[in-house]
């Protein structure tokens, strides 16, 4: 009885111990997208102070795919390419988006 007590008890802890190293995995993975994100922004930034807006627009929207919730000021920031290229189905992409999160929805 107590044998089996003891089976039981370091099951538990096995399990237990895999559901915590899951839970360090996910963040620590998660940590990683939005330093990638935060990286690739940064890269766009300087493409578009150097006046090559088209690879800008490109960083910024690769970044956009690296997290789940893109901030306003970074969707403001690629509109603003966006209309400098005067690419009207990304700039209309892009006010919706900033409109549903104005909205908080």
């Amino acid at each position: 009885m107590a044998s089996q007590l003891t089976k039981n008890i370091i099951n538990m802890y096995k399990q237990i111990r895999l559901v915590f190293l899951l839970i360090i995995f996910s963040l620590s993975i998660k940590a990683q997208n939005i330093n990638d994100f935060y990286l690739e922004a940064n890269t766009a930034r300087k493409l578009a102070e150097s006046g090559k807006i088209d690879s800008a627009i490109t960083a910024y929207e690769n970044a956009f795919k690296k997290i789940d919730y893109v901030n306003t000021t970074y969707l403001n920031k690629i509109l603003k390419l966006v209309n400098l290229n005067k690419d009207e189905n990304r700039s209309s992409k892009y006010k919706k988006q900033i409109s549903i999160k104005k909205k908080g929805i």
